[in-house]
C-alpha cells in the first residue's frame, strides 16, 4: 500500500482534530452545567466553529493545500484553548468539578498524537495550551492561587515536554518508515535490472556459440580469411560486454528459487530462434 501524502496526513489530523473538538466540547458542556455561573457562549461558538471546519474539510477535500490544513488544525486548537481560557476560572472558583489544567493535559497529549507531520505545527500548537494554561492559573485571584497545589503548572510544563518528545517520535518514526520503503523500492528495483541483464546474457550465449562454430568454418575458406578476422574482433568484443554482465549478479542475493530462471519470462518476451 502506498505512503500517504502530506497532503492527506494534514487533512487527517485537521479532521481527527475537529472531530475530537466536537465530541470533548459537549461532554465538558455537559458537566459544566453543573457549575453556577459558567457560559455558554464559548462553547456554542467554538461547536460551531468547529462545524464549519469539519464541512469545509470534506467539501474541499482534495484541493486544500497543506499549508491551509495546518492553518485550519491551527485555527481549531486555537478555539479550544479559547474556550478553556473562558471556563475554567469559573470551574476553578466553584471548587467542584475540577481538576487544575486536566483539559490542557489531555489536550496537549492528543495533538502529540494527532498533529501533522510537521514539527512546528505540532510543536507550536503545544505550546499554545502549555503557555496559555500556565498564564491563566497566574491571572486567577489569589484566593483560587491559594487553594491550588503550587506545583499544577509546573505538571503541565512537564506534560508539555513529555508531549513534543512523544511527536518528535512519532514524526522521527513514520520518517524512518518512508526510509525504509524507499530503500526497499530501490532495492526491487536493481533486483529487477539486475535480472534483465542475466536474462540477456543467458539469451545471448546461444548466438555467440553459433558464430563461435561459424567463425571457424570460415577460416578454413579460402578467401574468407579476412571476413573470419574481422568476426573474431566482434566476437572478442561481445565476450567482454558478457564478462561485465558476468559481474552484475553479486549485487543481488539469490536464492534456490532464482538460481535457475526462463531468460524469456524475465525480459517478458519470447525466446528469439537460435
Amino acid at each position: 500500500m502506498p505512503a500517504a501524502s502530506d497532503s492527506q496526513l494534514a487533512w487527517q489530523s485537521a479532521v481527527a482534530s475537529v472531530a475530537l473538538t466536537m465530541v470533548g466540547l459537549p461532554l465538558d458542556f455537559f458537566l459544566s452545567r453543573r457549575v453556577d455561573g459558567m457560559p455558554v457562549a464559548p462553547y456554542v461558538v467554538t461547536f460551531g466553529f468547529a462545524l464549519l471546519l469539519l464541512a469545509l474539510l470534506f467539501v474541499e477535500r482534495g484541493s486544500l493545500p497543506v499549508a491551509a490544513l495546518h492553518a485550519l488544525f491551527l485555527a481549531n486548537n486555537i478555539a479550544v484553548a479559547g474556550v478553556l481560557w473562558l471556563t475554567r476560572p469559573t470551574y476553578a472558583e466553584a471548587q467542584r468539578l475540577w481538576l487544575p489544567f486536566e483539559p490542557y493535559r489531555l489536550s496537549v497529549l492528543a495533538i502529540a498524537l494527532l498533529a501533522p507531520p510537521r514539527l512546528w505545527v505540532g510543536a507550536s500548537t503545544i505550546a499554545l495550551f502549555v503557555g496559555s494554561g500556565v498564564l491563566r492559573f497566574f491571572t486567577l485571584d489569589p484566593d483560587v492561587q491559594a487553594r491550588l497545589s503550587p506545583a499544577a503548572p509546573v505538571a503541565l510544563c512537564a506534560f508539555g515536554v513529555f508531549s513534543v518528545v512523544l511527536l518528535i517520535n512519532r514524526l522521527r518514526s513514520r520518517a524512518l518508515a518512508e526510509a525504509l520503503a524507499a530503500s526497499r523500492a530501490k532495492t526491487a528495483v536493481l533486483e529487477g535490472v539486475t535480472r534483465r541483464f542475466l536474462a540477456i546474457r543467458d539469451l545471448a550465449n546461444s548466438p555467440l556459440q553459433t558464430l563461435e562454430a561459424t567463425m571457424v568454418l570460415l577460416a578454413n575458406v579460402p578467401g574468407a580469411e579476412v571476413h573470419a578476422q574481422r568476426m573474431a574482433r566482434a566476437l572478442e568484443r561481445l565476450r567482454a560486454w558478457n564478462a561485465l554482465l558476468q559481474e552484475s549478479p553479486s549485487a543481488e542475493a539469490w536464492d534456490r528459487e532464482r538460481e535457475s530462471f526462463d531468460a524469456a519470462k524475465v525480459l517478458g518476451k519470447p525466446a528469439p530462434p537460435s
